[in-house]
């Protein structure tokens, strides 16, 4: 998400034209050695560099030979500078602005983001950063149909879209209800739909790290039907399993809508969508333990009533001190959670 803040889409498929086809291990390689070259650089540099290698390729190549010499993977990296420096001014400046402050994993990040084709970083840039995913996206080298499908334009689907009204926490317990309770705005015209059709809003879970729907761990609430102006608050929303499960990775539920009467076709395309920001989901034993090492023990004073009877159903109070917040607290009676 911080990756496609600082980069916008046009700067993306920019630098996947600019490296050469090799292996991740080697691409990564390529990306620590350009961050070595950009460290330092001040920009007044920068444009004295972009101003004085416009006369001809063969200048940037005998400046870039000189300047990297003869160390290992020299030409590669000499034709991606040489390259690098043919794009706009503003471009070039925005990649010394922010390639070398990214960290090791977003490096990482960026080598997956080069193994995918034009169309797919345009869908996990919307997917991860729908708030900057319009900008520019007119600028991206695509076809016209392309351009219809990913950017803000006036389609048969721009006067609807999904707003997210609560944001999502950083971190949730597995089996929980999310809270604050996902909500969702469905926002409308009314030109090109009547207020009163109706519209199904269906979450999906889907991996940050690999950008694929995880099937069967959204539990709940499945879908809500409305109409255009309506809030739909997801009370009942559980993920069935931890980050750490899935090499530790974050997850984002995706809120898709469809029309009532092809809602349940799965070949159906929606027609919006609302993103929410990454979430971590822990087991309630993690969060115990990290507490336990870090506030102060739990002291129970009283229990009121002392007693009840074997049918249930009794209201209890536990008194005392250092409870943590009730959304993780877990209590059992004789081995029963309640």
């Amino acid at each position: 998400e911080t990756l496609f803040a600082s980069l916008n889409s046009e700067d993306i498929v920019a630098l996947k034209n600019l490296i050469p086809t090799c292996s991740p291990d080697q691409l990564l390689k390529l990306f620590q050695q350009l961050q070595v070259l950009m460290i330092g650089t001040h920009l007044d540099t920068v444009q004295e560099y972009h101003k004085t290698l416009q006369d001809s390729a063969l200048c940037k190549q005998n400046f870039f030979y000189e300047l990297l010499g003869c160390q290992q993977d020299g030409t590669i990296i000499q034709q991606i500078l040489c390259d690098l420096y043919s794009l706009p001014l503003s471009q070039v400046i925005r990649f010394y602005s922010v390639f070398p402050y990214l960290q090791g994993v977003q490096l990482v990040q960026l080598v997956k983001l080069m193994q995918l084709n034009i169309i797919e970083i345009l869908d996990t840039r919307k997917l991860l950063a729908p708030q900057h995913f319009a900008d520019n996206c007119k600028d991206v080298e695509m076809g016209d149909s392309d351009k219809d499908e990913y950017c803000d334009g006036d389609n048969n689907n721009s006067e609807l879209s999904l707003e997210l009204l609560e944001r999502f926490p950083d971190q949730a317990v597995y089996k929980r209800n999310l809270r604050p309770y996902p909500t969702v705005l469905i926002k409308g015209s009314g030109k090109k739909f009547s207020n009163k059709e109706l519209f199904r809003v269906v979450p999906h879970i889907y991996r940050c790290d690999t950008l694929e729907e995880i099937p069967n761990s959204l539990v709940g609430d499945h879908s809500q039907t409305a109409t255009i102006g309506s809030i739909l608050k997801f009370k009942k929303l559980k993920i069935q399993l931890t980050s750490r499960q899935v090499n530790d990775t974050f997850f984002c539920v995706r809120f898709e809508l469809y029309r009532q009467s092809t809602a349940s076709n799965s070949s159906s395309s929606p027609l919006a969508v609302a993103q929410s920001t990454p979430i971590q989901i822990v087991s309630h034993s993690s969060l115990i333990i990290k507490s336990s090492q870090d506030a102060d023990p739990i002291c129970l004073n009283e229990i009121i009533p002392a007693n009840g009877t074997t049918s249930g159903n009794t209201r209890v109070a536990l008194l005392g001190q250092n409870f943590p917040d009730p959304a993780f607290v877990k209590v059992t009676f004789d081995g029963i959670e309640i």
